[in-house]
């Protein structure tokens, strides 16, 4: 795949919020084998939400990818997601989100995940994640 495919690709997963990884790593052909993909769902999904391409990871740039993601799931535009229309959402992860229990996760109690995240997986605390401060975080989770 060329450099301009490749730019095409991470910008289609940038819109998508990351919504797109998987498919992308489809097109990246990215050798099967869960580890294999992980690392590079980590990889791609860094890259996307990395929009200045300095190799860090804002506050700023993840609240943008993470609103991307969150306009992708709600279908229905009503601003909050529920368990039974999200494919993959595991129950516990989906009630550790509602923080109010009321079976609805809105963009805040999202926000709020991936703020206290962001911050748990800063190391270094410079305001700033690294691809390896991400990798880092997530082999713990």
């Amino acid at each position: 795949m060329s450099v301009a495919d490749r730019e095409t690709v991470l910008s289609m997963c940038r819109q998508s919020g990351g919504a797109l990884v998987v498919a992308a790593l489809v097109l990246l052909g990215t050798p099967v084998g869960a580890q294999t993909v992980n690392e590079q769902a980590t990889r791609l999904s860094f890259e996307a939400a990395d929009t200045d391409g300095d190799g860090r990871l804002t506050e700023a740039e993840i609240a943008v990818d993470t609103a991307a993601a969150f306009a992708a799931e709600d279908e229905d535009g009503n601003s909050h997601l529920v368990r039974d229309a999200l494919q993959e959402a595991d129950p516990a992860a989906f009630k550790s989100l509602d923080d109010n229990n009321d079976g609805k996760v809105s963009f805040g109690e999202v926000m709020r995940d991936k703020i206290e995240d962001f911050e748990a997986a800063d190391t270094d605390d410079d305001g700033t994640l690294t691809y390896d401060e991400v990798r880092q975080f997530e082999s713990k989770q």
